[in-house]
């Protein structure tokens, strides 16, 4: 058989040994039959052929078996030209040397890998088409490299497409396939709200969240991948909301970025301080005692982060017991102080307020008058030498004092003072005693 020139050569014999032989040639693709058929007789009687060849197509070689009949007829090659039947037919065939015209356009492309970071080359076989001068288009044979299901890296290749016609000539277009990431990489074991605990000072360290946070990429390995953290590591941070930001990029650039908050919280309790306890007697006559400004009130008060702090007490349930009134007995009144974190503190003051004893009925003696009063405010002590006269108002504040070492008549001018209610606290060597003095 003769592929090139269409042409099949066959050899047999009959029941009677009779040698024959079939050539078939001018026919279409493999259907031997459709193209010029015909049987040529051998005229060696009861040679048993078996095999013929031929190198060029018109003079071929036969062989033959030994064959022991009535007869015995020896192996032998025998010769026989057939140049009578095929010469004009081989004489008409032209070579084909013209290859086929692929006319499926295909340019360079960019293709992407996938999560293991690999691309699977298709069957690009399936979208080529091409045209021949000879060959049928159903005959064509098509070839790539790389061939398909050929697994790529990221990187450039030139990928190969051949046609071929039925005499090999074949045409071959090389473009370019980039093989592209543009998956990005993976942050993981992360969470949106971060509390860190404050420093004495209120301030906490920002962390380092790369031994934190857990990072990966379909083609760039942990080691390679850029990171950032805003703020840096180290950076003091105070506060709630803060706004920080953790961004990966890999080699191709891809980049994620996660957004979080971090709260700075505070779990140190203020530090307060409560008035040492006091002990009051009330002027003869009075009943209860005013407090004197914030006399009574928390003296000092530390906490170690900035905000609103509420303070406030069990007794009048305000942040100053200015103005209060203080009935005879013990009074123990508590202070509590909660930072903007909630964080809680408590100290107790104890007040004694004690009514005049009989024996110190002579402050009965001290005239307080008029009250109310207008203009002029008049204070005589028969018995006892006053040493000072102080008038505040009820938040404490001073308005008028004098010191006088004696026990006459004694005038404070309160013209100038608001119309309201004060307090006149007359000192003498050993006590205090506290008048409510009401001005108009």
């Amino acid at each position: 058989m003769n592929k090139d020139n269409q042409l099949v050569v066959l050899c047999g014999y009959s029941s009677l040994v009779q040698p024959y032989f079939y050539l078939l040639y001018d026919f279409s693709g493999n259907n031997f039959f459709s193209g010029n058929k015909r049987k040529i007789s051998f005229s060696q009687a009861l040679h048993q052929v078996e095999g013929i060849t031929s190198d060029n197509n018109l003079t071929f070689y036969v062989s033959n078996e030994k064959l022991v009949k009535i007869i015995t007829i020896k192996q032998k090659i025998h010769q026989l030209d057939l140049s009578s039947y095929l010469s004009g037919y081989l004489s008409s065939l032209t070579t084909d040397e013209v290859a086929p015209v692929i006319s499926s356009i295909h340019n360079d492309t960019v293709l992407y890998v996938n999560e293991s970071c690999e691309f699977v080359m298709p069957d690009l076989k399936n979208m080529m088409s091409a045209n021949d001068d000879i060959t049928l288009p159903e005959n064509i044979i098509y070839t790539q490299y790389p061939h398909p299901g050929y697994i790529l890296g990221k990187g450039i290749y030139q990928a190969h497409l051949r046609a071929y016609d039925e005499q090999d000539n074949f045409q071959e277009i090389i473009f370019e396939i980039a093989v592209a990431d543009t998956i990005s990489p993976i942050i993981s074991n992360v969470t949106t709200t971060i509390s860190i605990e404050a420093q004495a000072d209120c301030q906490a360290s920002m962390p380092d969240f790369s031994q934190i946070f857990s990072i990966s990429d379909n083609c760039t390995s942990s080691e390679m991948l850029e990171v950032t953290q805003t703020p840096l590591a180290g950076v003091l941070l105070t506060g709630i909301g803060n706004i920080c930001s953790y961004t990966v990029i890999d080699e191709s650039g891809n980049s994620a970025v996660f957004e979080f908050t971090i709260n700075v919280t505070d779990t140190t309790s203020p530090i307060i301080a409560c008035p040492e306890p006091d002990s009051t007697t009330l002027a003869f006559g009075e009943l209860t005692y005013i407090v004197n400004g914030n006399e009574f009130d928390i003296i000092s008060l530390v906490d170690n982060c900035d905000g609103p702090i509420l303070i406030t007490n069990d007794y009048n349930h305000l942040p100053s017991l200015a103005g209060t009134e203080f009935y005879p007995g013990t009074i123990d009144v508590t202070w509590s102080v909660t930072d903007f974190y909630g964080n809680e503190s408590e100290c107790v003051f104890t007040s004694v307020v004690s009514l005049t004893s009989v024996e110190d009925e002579i402050w009965k003696n001290i005239q307080i008058f008029p009250n109310p009063v207008d203009d002029l405010l008049n204070i005589i002590s028969s018995q006892i030498q006053i040493q000072n006269v102080c008038i505040t108002d009820l938040n404490g504040r001073i308005v008028s004092s004098k010191t006088i070492l004696s026990n006459d008549k004694i005038t404070c001018d309160v013209s100038e003072l608001a119309t309201g209610m004060y307090i006149v606290s007359i000192c003498t060597i050993n006590k205090t005693v506290k008048y409510k003095l009401i001005k108009n």
